[in-house]
């Protein structure tokens, strides 16, 4: 039951992680479409409302990355994990929501940001790792690193904070 629990905060957390990083994407894009060509910007369009909308799109494409690699990965060290199927697995979850929901053209913004953040965050999991000592970690790396261990093998997370 606890390592259930944990493949669940793990799960959580990197779309919590996707969710912040789509919605700073997107707002910041937003304002810069708003400066550069404000004709293209709708009434009702204003970056704070992209940034959340797409942040709540981050979330469920995090939510299934982080499910896709807890079922498919499984049990697996973080350094065994190929960044190819993790690039894989991102896609997928990025093109999860465009594809359900008839916008199939977002396909195309959205897949390549998803291969990139799945990429980033197991590459800065196996950094964090590697750094044996929990001084030399930074607070990104940390978290990456839990939320990446917790989704994938939690066992490994659990005797690591009882040594």
């Amino acid at each position: 039951m606890i390592v259930l629990l944990m493949k669940l905060r793990g799960v959580l957390n990197i779309g919590v992680a996707w969710a912040v990083v789509w919605a700073a994407i997107f707002g910041t894009l937003g304002i810069v479409i708003g400066i550069v060509r404000p004709e293209v910007i709708d009434p009702g369009e204003e970056p704070v409302r992209i940034a959340t909308i797409l942040g709540g799109v981050g979330l469920l494409a995090g939510i299934l990355f982080g499910l896709l690699l807890s079922f498919a990965e499984s049990a697996r060290p973080i350094r065994d994990i190929a960044l190819s199927r993790a690039a894989v697995w991102g896609i997928i979850a990025s093109a999860a929501f465009p594809l359900l929901t008839d916008r199939a053209d977002q396909v195309f913004i959205l897949c390549p940001i998803g291969a990139i953040l799945a990429i980033a965050g197991i590459a800065i999991a196996r950094k964090a790792e590697l750094q044996n000592t929990p001084q030399r970690r930074n607070l990104l790396a940390a978290y990456v690193l839990q939320s990446v261990r917790d989704a994938v093998n939690p066992r490994t997370a659990a005797s690591s904070l009882s040594s």
